[in-house]
């Protein structure tokens, strides 16, 4: 978590390249911070004499107060009891989460403007960013499948990862991580990434 804003925990992420720098992504405005191995300031949004990254728009303008509440309930719940997932049924989630939805205030367009545009951020060792966009529908502050990959050279392509499959780690080639079958059971995997 590196802060937060006047409403919501901010989506946070950083990620160290092999040539030492840091990236830092603050996912409420949205934009990049990088250093440099000895601390010195790479500038905000792309590396040092790159011009800064154009990010395509938001995937949603406007939310409703229930798809406000969806998203940020666990963490609403974690602040409260200190525990979700072991605290609640799913009858006692649904209907504190409808009784969320009822308090929420606030017009559509102001609604989205709290929640973060990405939620999760990783670098691959040849310098290439990715970014995982909110997925309203994915239910919490999570990502869904699609993610926006970054060269180095500034230029963004979108690509769809399997259904079921949670990426941890970027190469230039392939996308290791966890994939879930039908029943939920955890497996080990890679894929291939699709050539830009």
């Amino acid at each position: 978590m590196l802060g937060s804003s006047d409403v919501l925990a901010v989506a946070r992420d950083l990620e160290v390249l092999s040539d030492g720098s840091v990236w830092v992504l603050n996912s409420s405005a949205p934009y990049f911070v990088g250093f440099g191995p000895e601390g010195e300031s790479l500038g905000a949004h792309g590396r040092a004499g790159v011009p800064p990254i154009d990010l395509p728009p938001v995937p949603f303008t406007e939310v409703s107060p229930r798809q406000f509440a969806a998203a940020v309930f666990a963490l609403r719940q974690a602040e409260l009891t200190g525990d979700v997932a072991s605290r609640l049924t799913a009858e006692d989630s649904l209907r504190l989460l409808d009784q969320m939805a009822q308090r929420v205030q606030g017009e559509p367009h102001e609604l989205a403007s709290y929640l973060p545009w990405y939620v999760d951020f990783r670098c691959s060792e040849d310098g290439t960013m990715w970014l995982n966009p909110l997925d309203l529908d994915a239910g919490g502050l999570s990502g869904g499948a699609w993610w926006l990959r970054i060269a180095a050279d500034g230029t963004t392509q979108g690509v769809r990862l399997p259904d079921r499959f949670d990426a941890y780690r970027f190469s230039d080639s392939r996308v290791w991580g966890v994939y879930r079958d039908e029943f939920d059971r955890p497996s080990v995997a890679s894929i291939s990434l699709p050539t830009p």
